[in-house]
């Protein structure tokens, strides 16, 4: 049975969010949602979207409609705002951690120290804390991607997550790899060789560029987008 036109937006959408093309994810969310403002599934797929580029407010009001309509999801975005006004303080952030959250508390403290790690052996630290925790619960691996690019001295944990992933087939979920904080993560050295790995600076070529990265001359360049 060929797939309702709402599944198919859905599914390109969320292809060009994990390839880091987001202002064609948020053209094609927005487009289906026009097309089909009663659906739940293209309203969660705007609001997933509006919430990975930082228009939180938008991605409220869209899961707070889904709700109307029926949605028994929980309105992620509104349980993260209290952690995305604490920017890079821990004990902010440990303060208001998702309920779901509680059992990690204490390892979360080696993890995420205060005050921040100073140098990089106080970072490697917290480092080895946050793999030990992933070597016990696997399905942390994308809470550490996604805040290995908020905490600048947990920069190096993104790769030895990804490689975690890799040999013990954990789920990688690639739209955390392009939100706006990951700019360190996206200068390392370790990052092109990491996305092309993945084929993804083939597909770049042939449709087009991220923000997070950009031809140079014979090679490319990632790191933060260009100013506006």
């Amino acid at each position: 049975m060929e797939p309702h036109r709402t599944e198919n937006y859905q599914r390109l959408s969320r292809h060009y969010a994990e390839t880091g093309l987001w202002v064609r994810a948020l053209e094609v969310a927005e487009n289906n949602y026009m097309l089909n403002p009663l659906s739940v599934r293209s309203i969660k797929n705007l609001a997933s979207t509006f919430q990975y580029t930082d228009r939180i407010d938008g991605a409220i009001k869209m899961y707070d409609l889904a709700t109307e309509l029926g949605s028994t999801g929980l309105n992620y975005a509104r349980e993260m705002v209290p952690m995305l006004e604490c920017n890079q303080n821990a004990e902010c952030m440990l303060d208001n951690l998702p309920p779901d959250f509680g059992p990690f508390m204490e390892p979360f403290q080696a993890v995420y120290p205060t005050p921040a790690p100073s140098n990089q052996v106080e970072a490697q630290v917290s480092i080895d804390a946050a793999m030990e925790l992933l070597a016990e619960v696997p399905d942390l691996t994308n809470w550490f991607n996604h805040s290995s690019c908020r905490f600048s001295y947990l920069t190096p944990l993104f790769f030895r997550v990804a490689e975690f992933s890799e040999e013990n087939d954990s789920y990688w979920y690639w739209p955390n790899v392009w939100i706006a904080d990951c700019a360190d993560v996206w200068a390392a050295p370790e990052f092109i060789p990491f996305v092309e790995r993945q084929g993804l600076v083939e597909y770049w070529r042939e449709v087009g560029w991220p923000e997070a990265c950009r031809p140079e001359g014979d090679s490319i360049a990632c790191g933060a987008a260009p100013e506006k």
